[in-house]
């Protein structure tokens, strides 16, 4: 056994021992020689303390689904030629990703569809993260580049409204979004460019987000 394991040992038996010697401290210095058993047991509760944390992690939401562009009106949009242009765009990392990503669905006249997800957050809870993994795939050859982009909007509840934009330069990529955990109900959008099944033979975008928060034990 180590010395490590030896010394953690020692200590647990060392408090164990604590609350018996002060009963019998205390019955031995009463004048009636009794105590009441209520003060008792908080002498050895606040003795003997909880091991268990005050505050745990716990996962709020986990959601999954793939993305989807779809025609604007009275429009009838190329969907391989699209698929080539988001992937010329997202082969080399730029600052200018976004706007070219935007420019291509301007020009091809196609908006991301938009997924809502709202959750609460309670008081007193110390940390709020958002986790959001992009998987994006193309099917032009084995060694084909893949990459897309994503867009989340964070509306907290009062009404604070944060916009990322993510583009994103390999197949697959978890970004993390902490967040202060301002009690109430918040609000989240999230879209991104994928096509829709059967062109998702040439292209296809998904997502899987998470929501942990750090919040006391007993919600």
């Amino acid at each position: 056994m180590s010395n490590s394991g030896s010394s953690d040992k020692k200590n647990h038996q060392h408090r164990a021992s604590i609350p018996a010697l002060l009963i019998i401290l205390i019955v031995l210095t009463s004048s009636a020689g009794c105590i009441d058993k209520g003060i008792l047991e908080g002498i050895v509760e606040k003795v003997e303390g909880d091991d268990e944390p005050d505050y745990v992690w716990k996962v709020l939401i986990t959601d999954e689904g793939n993305f989807r562009i779809r025609p604007n009106e009275n429009a009838d949009p190329d969907y391989q030629a699209i698929a080539i242009k988001i992937i010329e765009n997202v082969t080399t990392p730029g600052q200018q990703t976004p706007t070219n990503l935007k420019k291509i669905m301007n020009e091809e006249n196609i908006s991301m569809e938009k997924k809502i997800i709202e959750f609460f957050v309670v008081e007193d809870t110390h940390n709020l993260n958002i986790e959001l993994k992009g998987i994006f795939k193309t099917q032009f050859g084995e060694d084909a580049p893949s990459g897309g982009y994503m867009e989340l909007t964070i509306i907290d509840p009062n009404d604070k409204t944060t916009v990322e934009e993510i583009p994103q330069y390999e197949e697959e990529h978890t970004n993390t979004y902490p967040q202060t955990p301002v009690a109430g109900k918040w609000t989240i959008e999230l879209q991104g460019l994928g096509l829709q099944s059967p062109f998702d033979l040439f292209y296809s975008g998904k997502y899987v987000i998470t929501i942990r928060v750090e919040e006391p034990k007993d919600q």
